[in-house]
């Protein structure tokens, strides 16, 4: 397997982890915060890594017990979030999605979304206590490549985190 044909330049990499590195971002963060643009390359990679580790920071406070739901698409990690937020809504209980990142917050849990070959490597979700695989996946007939995947994403949560059904999530956010 050639190797380069994988390879994401770092900037695209950490964009993909829903925090803007871009030239412009970070040369904006930079004039917000010191008064003044980066004047080499080396202020330049010192201010990013500030950024990130700042807005890391703030999404490592703000989530509490979180559940990791796991698609092999976007689009159904996306549907799912969404389908849970209509759900929490018509039952009038508080929660707010933040699409940039895939994560629903609820009072009592953020659910993180995180799917195979999406284009955001996600977020937070190394704090999970429980993770939750999409229920339309046949686990018997996932590729190697899904396989793969699917234990790169687990290796990175919380260990000893337990794995939950969707209909569970339901009944951890009070919705049965």
């Amino acid at each position: 397997m050639n190797g380069l044909k994988d390879y994401q330049p770092q900037t695209k990499a950490l964009q993909n982890f829903g925090i803007d590195v871009s030239k412009e971002a970070v040369d904006k963060y930079t004039l917000e915060k010191f008064g003044e643009l980066p004047k080499s390359e080396i202020e330049r990679i010192s201010a990013r890594n500030c950024k990130l580790m700042e807005e890391g920071m703030k999404i490592q406070v703000k989530m509490q017990e979180t559940i990791l739901y796991i698609s092999d698409r976007e689009e159904k990690v996306v549907s799912f979030l969404k389908h849970l937020q209509n759900k929490l809504k018509d039952n009038e209980k508080k929660c707010d999605l933040d699409s940039q990142h895939d994560i629903l917050k609820t009072e009592n849990y953020d659910i993180a979304g995180k799917s195979f070959y999406g284009n955001r490597l996600g977020v937070g979700y190394g704090y999970c206590l429980y993770y939750c695989i999409d229920e339309t996946i046949d686990k018997n007939k996932m590729t190697e490549k899904d396989n793969e995947q699917l234990k790169e994403i687990l290796v990175h949560v919380r260990e000893g985190a337990k794995e939950v059904s969707e209909l569970e999530i339901l009944y951890m956010l009070g919705l049965v």
